[in-house]
């Protein structure tokens, strides 16, 4: 068995959603499209540094959804989930489902998103955020 399917089957042993790992690129594509990048830098590594986050909010979601971004991407990652998994990939896509979507894909890969809780006059939402590709790959 080679070094990368030992890897792969390794990742898909320690998370049964997905038959095999979706790339990061996948999920990294979609947020250069539709996520802008955090212009006020609120969340911090431990150094106290700013990496460069894509912020996505219930907005972001929205305009992506019009712009049919979202089908887009859940068609391209339909086929990595397992079968009794799929409920996460059928429509109607939410934006709970969305996140939860985005937030299985961080995991798997080991990237560490942050979110906020934020108030408003239609109640409380969570805007994530999800350093760059580029901070990413620096990440330790």
């Amino acid at each position: 068995m080679s070094a990368v399917t030992a890897a792969t089957t390794d990742i898909c042993k320690k998370d049964p959603v997905f038959l095999q790992p979706i790339p990061a690129h996948i999920l990294y594509d979609l947020l250069e499209r539709i996520a802008p990048v955090d212009p006020v830098g609120r969340a911090k590594n431990t150094f106290g540094e700013k990496p460069a986050q894509h912020l996505l909010t219930m907005e972001v979601y929205d305009i992506a959804e019009q712009n049919g971004d979202i089908a887009d991407f859940v068609d391209n990652i339909r086929h990595y989930y397992r079968k009794t998994k799929k409920h996460y990939v059928e429509y109607p896509i939410t934006y709970k489902k969305f996140i939860t979507i985005v937030r299985q894909i961080c995991n798997t890969h080991g990237i560490n998103y942050t979110y906020d809780n934020v108030y408003n006059r239609c109640g409380r939402t969570n805007e994530y955020y999800i350093p760059c590709r580029s901070a990413a790959a620096t990440a330790p």
